[in-house]
């Protein structure tokens, strides 16, 4: 009866074994977690984006070229009566233009559109880095969680193997006439009990191995050998927590860099009350 149960619970509860210890859990999820590749990307575009030329501090250069080709046929009738064709006739015309401007004041705004230009680049790096930071945490919340329900799915199995030697036990007894019908049944009853208890707890044990591979986007139904628990111990000191907060903290540093953000347009805006100074140079060359 315990090995069909078993088998049951196994055929239920997986397609595939995976030993995963969690750092090969962490590994996973930092290399397929679509969060992370998004958020990753959206940092290497806003670091693209930093560049000199993009805050104006650069000169601009326009090239114009046209050419035109017409081939031309005519027909002339003169007073006497002669009639002349022209047949083929060419006519070319090429122009080319070169245009510089360079915008060397445009009151301190350059200097304004690349500090925001950091300022929104630093700000991609920490989001990335708050992506990164909170799906791990998810992660070893998830994995621990497991680790305990599994602990316990152990210590369910155990007390169903005493509910199943208990009646079997009584059903001996209840065949030589030494047991009565009422302990029987008792015994019966509990194993049932502790049957549905295993199954549920089975279930907690295979919802959280399905969050944990969706977060490495491996197949949900696959079920994890995870690594045992370990006790660690942490030294826990308030001064360098406080200190951490400041430096790392991610909603910290994200208000200060908007805050910067936020000074910087500002500064564009003002940039519009002082004149332009711009430089231009051309070279035109025309051939007919």
């Amino acid at each position: 009866m315990r090995n069909n149960l078993l088998l049951f619970c196994l055929l239920f509860s997986c397609n595939f074994l995976f030993a995963q210890s969690l750092q090969q859990c962490i590994q996973l999820t930092l290399k397929h977690h679509y969060g992370i590749l998004i958020q990753k990307n959206k940092a290497q575009i806003a670091q693209n984006n930093n560049t000199y030329g993009n805050a104006g501090f650069l000169p601009s250069v326009d090239v114009l070229a046209n050419h035109q080709q017409n081939i031309n046929t005519s027909e002339q009738v003169f007073f006497t009566g002669e009639t002349r064709f022209g047949e083929g006739a060419k006519n070319t015309f090429t122009n080319l233009q070169l245009v510089l401007n360079w915008t060397v004041f445009d009151g301190f705004k350059m200097f304004a559109e690349k500090s925001k230009l950091d300022a929104l680049a630093q700000i991609g790096e920490w989001e990335t880095r708050y992506q990164i930071e909170q799906t791990i945490s998810d992660l070893i919340l998830l994995y621990s969680q497991l680790q305990f329900e599994k602990q316990q799915l152990e210590n369910l199995n155990k007390v169903l193997e005493i509910s199943e030697y208990r009646l079997q036990l009584e059903s001996k007894r209840k065949d030589v006439r030494s047991g009565n019908i009422l302990a029987y049944q008792q015994a019966l009853v509990d194993l049932q009990n502790d049957k549905i208890t295993f199954l549920n707890q089975q279930q907690i044990v295979n919802d959280l191995s399905a969050q944990i591979n969706t977060l490495m986007h491996q197949n949900p139904q696959n079920s994890l050998d995870i690594d045992k628990p370990a006790t660690v111990l942490v030294n826990f000191n308030l001064d360098s927590v406080l200190v951490n907060i400041q430096s790392n903290n991610f909603y910290f540093k994200e208000t200060q860099l908007q805050e910067l953000v936020a000074e910087k347009d500002i500064a564009i805006a003002k940039a519009l009350k002082y004149p332009t100074i711009n430089l231009f140079s051309g070279y035109a060359y025309n051939n007919k």
